[in-house]
């Protein structure tokens, strides 16, 4: 093995430091790897045996005796009666080697996985892991029959630690080296499908996908980044691409449920607000909510009065856009063109179709029916939120839920019913969670 800066972070169990005349775990990484420093952290009850015999001390001064090796040793007592509890362990290693790496910045970080109680051994192939620290590397010792240790262990009374230490077959030099550098697959899977699941939780399809790439997966072998790859489209309104991307493959639900094109529009744009509302991104919901309210409000007022916006827009020269116009207003009702300009100060002047404007029709043909004026209401608070969207719009600070008069999980609550009041059958309830079951479907085939 070759000479560099090492540092060995163990456990200590009944295995250590030597038994049956062979090394323990942590021993034989010594021997084989040759760290400058060994960190052991030892339980209450290995505590109380290291201050019995000295025991660690001995095996690791009897092997640089021999070896003509230096090793700095040093121990971190946990305190940790109960070896069985898992959370006892994931801090406090976290801490210990944040401190050992903060000590010695360069050099190569060895953890023993095979000494300690099966909790301790969880908890450094975790650490193994753990993104925060670089120059890591989990050895694994193999006993030597190959299977379970059923010899005596450390702490028996016929344990004899002098013998054990001066007869240690291991120092003989044909012994075999028993250390392995295990990819811990199953605890990265582990890991990786918990990162999976948090980016599905918060609907963060870009970043899900650089992580899919990284694990290895790609667009023609994984329905895994198929389907990301269509949620990211959709979340992007690019409805057309998402539906062609999974068109002809089988996921074992409707991704596409609503067949009107004008339901589905509407609904896709609330699905990506029903996103932004469920992970508290509330400026962005915000920013978003004004052109939705706009179309809610021109559904309603077809649904419920009868009144269609389309008769009182008119394209501009460039045909990009629709401007609300006086004359047509004046044209079909006189009296509502009144009452608008009542409610402007120099009176309506031809504008993009906005929430105020609505709303004072709306206000305009409202017959005072309890359910009308529920809805009329709601579009008044959403008028309340949009003065706050263009105060962020123009500054420096965002929204909180603090400043809205609803929360967006409110808002999101009386849209949706509104969308099933204008349309109907046509918009059917499964579209509303198609999200959550799709990114199931994105954990289970992983």
């Amino acid at each position: 093995m070759d000479k560099k800066e090492r540092i060995l972070f163990t456990c200590v169990g009944k295995t250590d430091p030597v038994r049956d005349c062979r090394d323990g775990a942590m021993l034989h990484i010594i021997r084989h790897y040759l760290p400058q420093k060994v960190y052991i952290v030892l339980s209450k009850e290995m505590e109380a045996w290291n201050k019995r015999d000295n025991r660690y001390n001995k095996a690791i001064k009897k092997f640089c005796c021999d070896f003509h090796e230096e090793i700095d040793v040093h121990f971190l007592p946990c305190g940790i009666e109960d070896v069985s509890n898992f959370d006892a362990f994931d801090s406090l290693f976290q801490k210990y080697l944040a401190e050992i790496v903060c000590k010695n910045p360069d050099a190569e970080i060895l953890l023993n996985v095979s000494s300690g109680s099966p909790q301790m051994k969880v908890t450094m192939c975790l650490l193994a892991d753990n993104i925060k620290f670089r120059k890591i590397k989990a050895i694994q010792v193999i006993t030597p029959q190959r299977g379970a240790n059923v010899s005596e262990n450390t702490i028996q009374k016929e344990y004899d630690l002098n013998a054990e230490i001066e007869l240690n077959d291991d120092n003989e030099p044909s012994s075999e080296n028993r250390c392995r550098e295990p990819e811990i697959l199953s605890i990265k899977r582990a890991i990786a499908l918990k990162q999976v699941q948090a980016l599905l939780d918060s609907y963060e399809y870009k970043s899900l996908k650089i992580l899919l790439k990284f694990l290895g997966l790609t667009d023609k072998t994984s329905p895994a980044m198929k389907l990301t790859e269509h949620l990211l489209l959709r979340q992007d309104l690019k409805t057309k691409e998402a539906e062609n991307l999974a068109s002809g493959k089988e996921f074992g639900i409707d991704l596409f449920p609503i067949a009107n094109v004008k339901c589905r529009e509407a609904t896709e744009f609330f699905l990506v607000l029903q996103n932004l509302g469920k992970t508290g991104k509330t400026t962005e919901f915000v920013l978003r909510l004004n052109p939705f309210v706009i179309k809610m409000q021109e559904l309603y007022l077809l649904k419920e009065f009868h009144f269609d916006c389309e008769r009182i827009k008119e394209e501009t020269s460039s045909g990009s856009e629709k401007i609300v116009k006086r004359d047509k207003i004046e044209a079909i009702n006189h009296p509502l063109m009144v009452a608008i300009d009542g409610c402007f100060k120099g009176g309506f002047r031809d504008s993009h179709p906005n929430i105020i404007l609505y709303n004072r029709i709306l206000k305009f043909l409202n017959n005072r029916d309890k359910k009308s004026t529920y809805y009329i209401d709601f579009f008044d608070t959403c008028e309340s939120i949009n003065r706050e969207r263009n105060s962020s719009a123009h500054s420096l600070y965002g929204i909180d839920e603090s400043d809205l008069k609803r929360t967006p999980n409110e808002i999101l609550d009386t849209l949706r019913k509104l969308l099933l009041i204008c349309y109907g059958k046509e918009c059917r309830k499964e579209i509303f969670s198609i999200y959550d079951r799709t990114n199931k479907l994105i954990i289970n085939s992983l």
